[in-house]
């Protein structure tokens, strides 16, 4: 029976109202269709992190090239003004006629076995008692501490090796030899460097700086674990500010080499000082006496000693460097052993003069 216009009218509403509301339904999602969208997105979000993290590594490693690539600048223009040799902090009463050796105590007297004796240490082996590679730089390392904050880590560990009754080197210059060569302080830090470890032999005299306190995956005191930042004036610069390392007693142009060889690139977490650069393991002295050999590479999660660890810069990948001759790179082999072992290599500054190696300091 047809409905009237009233009854149809009504009809046709109530039709329309629950058509609108069925697509209203529709327009949403199920949950099944709500799982499925974040399983996708989950699965893009995993495929893309670590991509951009090898994206981010990138970047990070190619702003560090950068860094290392313009200290080798300003270390060129060091070297053409100084006979081309790079810089070095002058230890005390160096003699002038000999370059290679530096005399620490009383010369041996002269034998049948020893016509000419030379001193014990090589004349680069004081570097790192002149306030280590920050002491390039400036003579005042107040660092970065905040004296009026009692929790600041830093407080009361940085002064400098020169005090302010004695603001010179051992040979009465009073300007640092690197920072009329920059134009700012940003190449001293990698973006990669997470930590850095604060080892107190840069700044105080009495402590053997040459072994000083091995690596260990804690640090142990009086050593201290901080986060590097740029600094803001040459008086901020310090050992822990600093990424990197430096070899010096070289020279721009090496005759007595056959290859140019790394002079400045990233340091460690352990101290790159004289021959436990690179967490060579060695010998300390425990607080009981004896010797207690390190383990060093292994606290920093490196393959072997003379590797870097998962702790450094960029982990075990390598680092960059840049070159006597001006080049940077990245290198991923034994840096110590390719380039300064005893020939083991045509790379090493050894393979034309055999203990040219030894004429070498690294500090950090």
């Amino acid at each position: 029976m047809p409905l009237s216009g009233k009854n149809a009218s009504a009809r046709c509403g109530t039709d329309t109202v629950t058509q609108s509301l069925a697509g209203k339904r529709r327009a949403g999602f199920t949950l099944i269709e709500l799982l499925v969208v974040i399983a996708i997105i989950a699965l893009l979000i995993g495929i893309l992190l670590p991509a951009l993290g090898k994206a981010r590594n990138s970047a990070r490693s190619l702003k560090c090239l950068t860094n290392t690539r313009s200290m080798g600048t300003a270390m060129l223009m060091y070297s053409n003004e100084f006979k081309g040799w790079f810089p070095a902090l002058p230890v005390a009463n160096p003699p002038e006629t000999e370059i290679a050796m530096d005399t620490e105590g009383p010369r041996p007297a002269p034998s049948a076995a020893n016509p000419q004796p030379r001193g014990n240490k090589p004349r680069w082996g004081r570097q790192g008692m002149y306030g280590g590679l920050a002491g390039f730089f400036t003579l005042n390392q107040i660092g970065q501490s905040d004296s009026s904050n009692r929790n600041d880590p830093l407080r009361g560990f940085v002064r400098t090796r020169f005090g302010v009754a004695d603001p010179f080197y051992s040979d009465r210059r009073t300007q640092p030899a690197l920072p009329r060569y920059m134009d700012g302080f940003g190449a001293l830090v990698c973006a990669a460097d997470r930590e850095d470890r604060m080892y107190d032999y840069h700044q105080s005299p009495g402590v053997q700086w040459q072994s000083g306190v091995p690596y260990a995956s804690t640090p142990v005191a009086p050593v201290r674990s901080v986060q590097p930042k740029i600094p803001g004036t040459v008086d901020q610069i310090a050992s822990y500010n600093i990424s990197y390392l430096y070899i010096a007693g070289l020279r721009a142009d090496e005759p007595e080499v056959l290859s140019a060889v790394p002079m400045w690139g990233d340091e460690t977490n352990g101290p790159d000082n004289g021959t436990n650069a690179w967490y060579r393991e060695g010998r300390a002295t425990p607080a009981g006496g004896g010797d207690l050999v390190t383990n060093s590479s292994r606290a920093a999660g490196a393959i072997a000693s003379q590797y870097y660890g998962t702790v450094d810069n960029h982990g075990r990948d390598g680092a960059n460097f840049v070159f006597t001759d001006g080049h940077a790179e990245f290198i991923t082999k034994n840096i110590d052993r390719t380039f300064f072992g005893q020939r083991d290599s045509p790379q090493s500054i050894n393979a034309i003069v055999s203990g040219r190696s030894t004429w070498l300091q690294t500090i950090d």
